[in-house]
């Protein structure tokens, strides 16, 4: 990323590169060349990698959330034609249920370590960003500079925003869900069903309310909007911390030319 906001700077050190033995001098150049050719390239990838997971995550999230609802209609249905929910009915509710909780179980193994990744690569270049907003080097005052901050800020807060969205999309339609199974479990037991009917009906109550539908980078951390607060907190912490340090250092670099004029006039 370097090679394309910081060009000037990247130059500054092309003076400074040691060559490996097995490359001639007269390669030189074209050895820079192909350097800078992997980098490009690289961040490329990078970049292509981290907006198709977020785009196939994005879609994937939102389907299920949709499918909760569609599902919480269904059992809405139910409660207009009760006499209608019969064992086979409810059996097929508890399939179609099931049924949904391995499918987000398995969107979870296949895309949590992608997830795991893309949050890892957007925090990384937080990090990256914070330490060059503070750092404050004339060097790095240019156009490209803030082009640089600004790029980074927007794709991550785009990014940490939406993926939060539709976690706690998903969230709020398992809550729904679960508020529509009480209430569908009070009408249900006033119209005094069959004993088999209750137990099937119990059986479907349980796995509904006790179901934990959501969606996490690989179970280490749950996305919602809970986690951008978290990131932001992290964010000034990190912050703070770096201007502590950069003052401490400013202050012992300018007393120490003074110590030593003192040192030297005795």
């Amino acid at each position: 990323m370097s090679v394309f906001f910081f060009n000037d700077v990247f130059e500054l050190f092309l003076h400074t590169i040691h060559l490996p033995p097995f490359i001639k001098q007269g390669s030189k150049t074209e050895y820079l060349n192909f350097v800078l050719f992997c980098i490009i390239s690289s961040y490329l990838s990078s970049v292509l990698t981290g907006g198709l997971v977020y785009l196939i995550c994005k879609n994937i999230y939102k389907t299920i959330g949709d499918i909760l609802i569609e599902y919480r209609l269904e059992l809405k249905k139910h409660l207009r034609t009760i006499e209608t929910w019969t064992i086979e009915s409810l059996s097929n509710d508890i399939s179609v249920f099931k049924n949904i909780i391995l499918r987000v179980n398995e969107i979870e193994e296949v895309f949590g370590v992608f997830v795991l990744l893309l949050y890892a690569i957007l925090i990384c270049g937080f990090f990256n960003t914070v330490s060059v907003i503070i750092q404050n080097s004339s060097r790095l005052d240019s156009a490209a500079n803030k082009a640089f901050i600004a790029c980074n800020i927007c794709a991550a807060t785009t990014t940490f925003v939406q993926m939060s969205r539709y976690g706690s999309y998903i969230s709020s339609q398992v809550q729904s869900l679960k508020t529509q199974m009480i209430v569908c479990s009070d009408k249900f037991i006033r119209s005094s069903p069959s004993k088999s009917t209750m137990d099937v009906f119990h059986y479907l109550f349980e796995i509904v309310m006790k179901s934990q539908i959501e969606v996490t980078g690989n179970g280490m951390f749950v996305i919602n909007y809970s986690l951008v607060l978290t990131i932001i907190s992290t964010m000034v912490t990190y912050s703070v911390l770096i201007l502590q340090l950069d003052n401490k250092n400013s202050i012992s670099y300018t007393e120490s030319p003074v110590e030593s004029s003192t040192q030297t006039l005795s």
